[in-house]
């Protein structure tokens, strides 16, 4: 994704107290997570089961994109969400890891 790209905020509200229908689903969303952030679609995502929230941060050219998007989450049929577009996103770079063999 080059150019005019936006970032994009999703929350994402749990209707439902976690279930296991819902834990079931955590692997294919796990999955769908993995091959938005290699496709840089998905720059951060967190689940906090505690308050029942989800945060995504997109990457996307046009808002609209994100509806669908947000749609291939398996657990997104058990959420109300929203989209906030960010001026700012800033990610700390990490620091590069020593490996001694």
């Amino acid at each position: 994704m080059e150019g005019s790209s936006q970032i994009y905020m999703v929350t994402l509200q749990l209707q439902h107290e976690s279930t296991e229908e819902f834990i079931h689903l955590l692997p294919y969303q796990q999955t769908v997570i993995q091959r938005f952030s290699s496709e840089g679609k998905l720059l951060h995502y967190a689940l906090s089961l505690e308050s029942r929230k989800i945060w995504m941060v997109f990457k996307a050219k046009c808002q609209h994109d994100i509806p669908r998007w947000v749609a291939s989450f398996p657990i997104c049929k058990s959420c109300d969400w929203n989209v906030l577009p960010l001026e700012q996103f800033h990610t700390p770079q990490q620091k590069p890891t020593l490996c001694l063999n």
